[in-house]
Formats: C-alpha cells, structure tokens, sequence
C-alpha cells in the first residue's frame, strides 16, 4: 500500500492549478499535481511529507498547515479531501491526501520544478 500527499495549489489572481511534469516512471511525462510518497517507516507525518515534498518539486515554502479555511494565508497549507483507489497506481493500492495551498503570483512566480518534476 502507498500513502501519499498531493498538493492542489491555486493561483487565486488568475485562477490557474499548478501541475508538474513527472521526471520518474511510472507516468513519466505525464501531468500531475505535485506531490510524492510519505516515509511512514522513518516515521514521517503527512504534514511533514507535504512540506518535504512541495520542496522537492517546486521549491515553494509551505509555512503552515492550518485546519479551517478562515485561517488560509499565502503559502499555507488545508488538508482538502482524500483518495483511495486499488486501481489508481500500477504498484499498488494508494491512499492520498490532498492539501490546498493558495497562493498568488508573485509566489508561483518563485516556483521552479525540482527533484521529481520536468515541469
């Protein structure tokens, strides 16, 4: 079983999704949103993988992870929605949450695809 996090991140000023380009099989070229595996064995959170992660391919700075929408600011990070799927990714069942993290322009103007991500 995989468990993993994605990262849903909305340019608010022009209403764009920010999707990366996947460097690695499987789904290699293929679009998604960014995001990657969490290492439950060393014990890692989902937050943390979130932060982790959202460094590795986009080098943005998730600054918090906040759990009501009223207290969303730039480069803040909500837990949104969950799938789960046997069906999902050919190396096995999958369960991933899903955060939203607003930003605007001038921080997705600092996004730069990293480790992970072509684009």
């Amino acid at each position: 079983m995989l468990v993993c996090v994605d990262a849903f991140i909305h340019q608010l000023d022009t209403n764009k999704i920010l999707l990366i380009t996947r460097k690695y099989s499987p789904y290699q070229g293929l679009l998604a949103l960014p995001g990657g595996k969490i290492n439950i064995i060393e014990g890692e959170s989902a937050n943390q993988a979130l932060i982790r992660e959202m460094f590795e391919e986009t080098h943005l700075i998730v600054s918090n992870i906040v759990y009501q929408y009223n207290d969303l600011d730039w480069g803040h990070a909500l837990p949104m929605t969950f799938r789960s799927s046997k069906d999902r990714d050919q190396r096995g069942y999958t369960v991933t949450l899903v955060y939203y993290i607003p930003v605007n322009s001038e921080l997705s103007n600092l996004v730069q695809s990293g480790s992970d991500a072509n684009d």
